[in-house]
């Protein structure tokens, strides 16, 4: 049996080509070896009736975070567990992204979830990719940049006074040593900072909102046009779950710097699922 998984910073989403199955992140920099061992161990232990690790005989797993330097290690550590499987294959989320977009057909996939990233795709590579530098150097459009707008704001006293309320009553136990312990002593702080993006999206119409909506879009817009010298007419395909639900803003941002959105999905695990590559 054939696994395929796209996993970013928040969750991992599985197919063997019927049906998708979801575990916790598994991120080659944020989780051990134990950790991600832990994760699958977890996973099939609640998908027993359905699934045994054993006869999973081949695996194609797209992660963040799986550049080069990280692949040796994730493959040892599958294999570990699938002890039965004869090819694992671990790509970047990038691959996984445009080959669901774009199958094999060339083009611009942007990722806009957890993290941010984007490539370029001659229908079979990925050709030129950016090396992430992470949500504190980076990331800009994504939900962790995205949250640490927001709290950085909120610790500064400079969320307006209508929001200011509206976040305290969201989060009452929240306060800076909280934020601090969780954002520098717990792991996976990029995790952490964008489990607040639902709180852009409930006050979607407040000017504060749309202000860092726009100015995390345009960022990440701007950046990657002049890297890529996107042209007008070449749209740019998004996954991800920022992009899928503040897709509207997205696009505004794109009109505002002559770029155009093609298909925007909230995860690529569906296009991976029919995809025959």
């Amino acid at each position: 049996m054939k696994l395929i998984a796209d996993s970013g910073g928040t969750k991992t989403l599985w197919t063997n080509g019927e049906k998708i199955f979801e575990t916790q992140g598994i991120h080659p920099y944020f989780n051990s070896e134990d950790e991600i061992l832990t994760i699958l161990q977890f996973f099939f232990i609640n998908q027993k009736a359905f699934l045994q690790p054993e006869n999973i005989t081949e695996i194609q797993f797209y992660g963040a975070g799986c550049g080069i330097e990280t692949q040796d290690f994730m493959q040892k550590t599958f294999q570990k567990f699938f002890q039965n499987a004869s090819h694992i294959e671990i790509q970047p989320d990038t691959l996984g992204v445009a080959r669901a977009c774009l199958g094999n057909e060339s083009g611009f996939v942007g990722i806009l979830g957890t993290g941010a990233n984007m490539c370029t795709y001659d229908g079979t590579h990925i050709t030129s990719n950016d090396t992430s530098t992470g949500f504190i150097l980076g990331d800009e459009g994504s939900g962790a940049f995205l949250g640490k707008i927001l709290i950085s704001d909120f610790l500064k006293e400079l969320l307006p006074l209508d929001l200011k309320l509206v976040f305290l009553e969201k989060y009452p136990t929240l306060d800076r040593k909280n934020i601090l312990e969780n954002i520098y002593k717990k792991p996976q702080a990029n995790k952490y900072l964008a489990s607040f993006t639902p709180f852009f999206a409930e006050n979607i119409n407040h000017i504060y909102i749309q202000k860092n909506l726009a100015l995390s879009f345009s960022l990440f817009l701007s950046y990657y046009k002049e890297k890529y010298q996107i042209p007008p007419h070449n749209p740019i395909h998004f996954v991800g779950s920022i992009a899928f639900y503040f897709q509207e803003n997205l696009k505004k941002s794109a009109q505002l710097l002559n770029l155009s959105i093609g298909n925007i999905f909230k995860n690529p695990i569906e296009g991976l699922k029919v995809q025959k590559v």
